[in-house]
């Protein structure tokens, strides 16, 4: 009987095993063929099924992960997103509860405007901002010891988040002693860094006017560090505590003294010097 010869098999074209069958590929194209027509995660179970090599799945598996990670967090930031136009677009005008008032003295013009506070702010948001699945807290830090920073985390269910930190100066004048003159601070930074990560501002109103102008426009800008010292150094001159001025103002601290009513504020110490 003739005896018949085995003919040596083929090198395999797909040494990793994973091209696709359907597609007749050749080794030179399977690869950019398959990155166009399958995800990470799907090239992954593929090379599974096909037994290819250890390496081969391991490079895969980091692959599908980080593709992964970055399916999720554009989800995530698109939720964070529709989260934050949702509650803003329900958001009810913030009411102005805190008031400023006080008369200027040798024909300056009087001070009277409101403003709202962090309770104000905190109170308004908080329903709007829950019900879509938004949260927020704070982390405290103190660069220097005479400096305190604030950082608002803002937070979807989801998973995304932002951050908004603020620093300002601690203010130790008048009876506060150092943790008094830190919290004041960290109250005024929060109610900012809130403002600033939800993009809101208070609302307008209506019942008086202020300085010859509508009481609805409030004041964008603070007195600088020159006009704070200004007020300070008449208070020292007065021997009125600076408590007891920013109390009067109200004021939580000097930098949140309006730019627009310094002249009134420096005006008006004489009429609360001889009042008090």
């Amino acid at each position: 009987m003739a005896k018949t010869r085995s003919l040596p098999q083929q090198a395999s074209s797909d040494p990793e095993g994973l091209e696709d069958p359907k597609a007749g590929l050749k080794p030179q194209s399977m690869g950019l063929a398959l990155a166009q027509t399958y995800s990470p995660p799907e090239l992954l179970n593929l090379a599974i099924i096909k037994k290819s090599d250890i390496a081969v799945i391991e490079r895969l598996a980091t692959l599908a992960e980080r593709w992964q990670e970055m399916q999720d967090n554009r989800q995530a930031l698109k939720a964070f997103n529709n989260a934050i136009a949702d509650a803003k677009a329900n958001i009810p005008t913030i009411k102005k509860t805190s008031r400023v008032k006080f008369e200027a003295s040798r024909g300056g013009k009087d001070t009277d405007y409101m403003y709202e506070d962090f309770a104000a702010v905190a109170e308004t948001v908080a329903p709007y901002l829950g019900a879509v699945g938004l949260s927020y807290r704070y982390r405290l830090s103190q660069p220097t010891p005479d400096q305190v920073t604030v950082t608002c985390v803002f937070s979807h269910r989801d998973g995304h988040m932002e951050e908004t930190p603020l620093t300002c100066k601690v203010d130790p004048s008048g009876n506060k002693n150092h943790i008094q003159a830190i919290s004041s601070a960290i109250t005024y930074l929060e109610r900012i860094t809130l403002k600033a990560a939800i993009g809101i501002a208070a609302g307008k109103d209506d019942d008086g006017r202020a300085s010859g102008r509508p009481m609805d426009e409030a004041p964008f800008d603070y007195i600088n560090a020159d006009e704070i010292e200004q007020l300070k150094a008449k208070c020292d001159r007065l021997g009125c505590t600076y408590l007891k001025f920013l109390k009067w103002v109200p004021a939580e601290s000097f930098e949140e003294i309006p730019a627009d009513y310094f002249q009134s504020c420096l005006d008006g110490l004489d009429t609360f010097k001889r009042s008090a």
